[in-house]
C-alpha cells in the first residue's frame, strides 16, 4: 500500500498498480540519469519506445466522437471480461498458454530473449524483456477476451519487444556518439 507518511489529510492507496507515460530526448534521459540508474535494474523496468513527430500540424483534427465512443465500449468489454470490478476481491483470473504459444515462448526465451551481445549498458536496458513480453502477451489475448495465451499474442508482443530494444539501441548508441562529438 501507498501510505505517505502525513499527519493530517491523509490519502493512501491499497494495491496500488502505477502506470507511467513519459517523452524525453535522449540528451535529456542521460543527462537526467545517474550511470547507475541506467545498469542496476531501475530503466529496464520501463519499456523505451523511439517516436518521432511526421508532421507539424498547427491545428490538428479532433478524434471523432463515434471513434472515441467505440474504443470506450471496447475497454469497458475487456475490463468485464476480467471481472476488473472484482480488483478489491483480489480475485485472479488464470491465464495459460496454447502449446504452440508455449513452445515458440520457450525458443524466443532461449534466443533473443537473453541475447546479451548489445553491449554492457543496452543489455542492463533491455534485460526484462522475457517477463514484459509475457505481460503484453497476457494483454493482447484478453483484449481477445481469451485467457489462453496463443502464438499471434506471443509474435504481437515480441514485435513490441523488438521495437523497444531497436529503440533503446538507437536511443543510447546516438547519445553515446553525441557525447563522444560534444568531448
Amino acid at each position: 500500500d501507498l501510505r505517505p507518511a502525513t499527519k493530517t489529510n491523509r490519502l493512501w492507496a491499497s494495491n496500488p498498480h502505477v502506470g507511467m507515460v513519459g517523452a524525453i530526448t535522449p540528451g535529456e534521459l542521460l543527462g537526467l540519469m545517474a550511470s547507475r540508474e541506467l545498469t542496476n535494474g531501475f530503466a529496464n523496468r520501463f519499456l523505451v519506445y523511439w517516436a518521432e513527430r511526421t508532421k507539424m500540424l498547427a491545428f490538428p483534427r479532433a478524434t471523432p466522437a463515434d471513434d472515441v465512443d467505440a474504443l470506450a465500449e471496447r475497454v469497458l468489454e475487456v475490463l468485464n471480461f476480467c471481472n476488473a470490478s472484482r480488483l478489491v476481491d483480489r480475485d485472479a483470473m488464470q491465464m495459460k498458454f496454447t502449446e504452440k504459444a508455449r513452445t515458440l515462448y520457450s525458443k524466443l526465451y532461449h534466443s533473443e530473449l537473453n541475447d546479451n551481445k548489445a553491449g554492457d549498458r543496452v543489455t542492463a536496458l533491455i534485460e526484462r524483456r522475457a517477463p514484459m513480453l509475457l505481460r503484453l502477451a497476457m494483454i493482447f489475448a484478453l483484449t481477445d477476451l481469451s485467457t489462453d495465451i496463443d502464438v499471434q499474442h506471443i509474435n504481437a508482443a515480441r514485435a513490441w519487444i523488438k521495437y523497444s530494444v531497436d529503440s533503446i539501441k538507437f536511443i543510447f548508441a546516438s547519445a553515446e556518439e553525441e557525447q563522444a562529438v560534444a568531448e
